[in-house]
């Protein structure tokens, strides 16, 4: 009986993982609900469960992770971010690391080789932003009148 519990949330999840139109951000909220189940059925093998599970999902995760889940939703990221900020596998970045991430994405898809394109003026007042955001920007302030 206890077994059957505790296998309930894992097919529960391999159900909704398998599906077709399941992605990153589906797997993120079905890792957090399967680990929720099993901390509340707290019996041996479902907290060993818990903790295979969460020692897998933090040698896999990384800040894209983060990048993927704030560029979705940024007021649920704001609000996983802070239900989260003790827990140590799914513990979210501050946007300072996501704005980091995403300008190293920009620049590695700017940058081929070794020839640099530079589509950025000298006296650019949007330099630290990535040239693909400042553009869009420069653009949306131009365009206002």
């Amino acid at each position: 009986m206890d077994l059957e519990r505790i296998l309930q949330p894992v097919k529960l999840a391999d159900e909704v993982l398998c599906r077709r139109e399941s992605n990153l951000i589906t797997a993120e909220t079905t890792l957090r609900f399967i680990i929720s189940k099993l901390i509340n059925i707290n019996k041996p093998l479902a907290r060993k469960l818990v903790d295979s599970l969460r020692k897998r999902i933090s040698e896999r995760r990384t800040d894209l992770t983060a990048v993927l889940l704030y560029l979705h939703d940024p007021h649920k990221y704001e609000e996983d971010k802070s239900q989260f900020i003790y827990d140590e596998t799914f513990n979210l970045p501050p946007k300072s690391v996501i704005r980091k991430a995403i300008k190293n994405i920009v620049e590695r898809l700017e940058y081929t080789g070794s020839n640099a394109v530079t589509t950025t003026p000298v006296d650019d007042p949007y330099e630290d932003i990535p040239p693909l955001i400042s553009r869009r920007k420069r653009s949306r302030s131009t365009n206002v009148t």
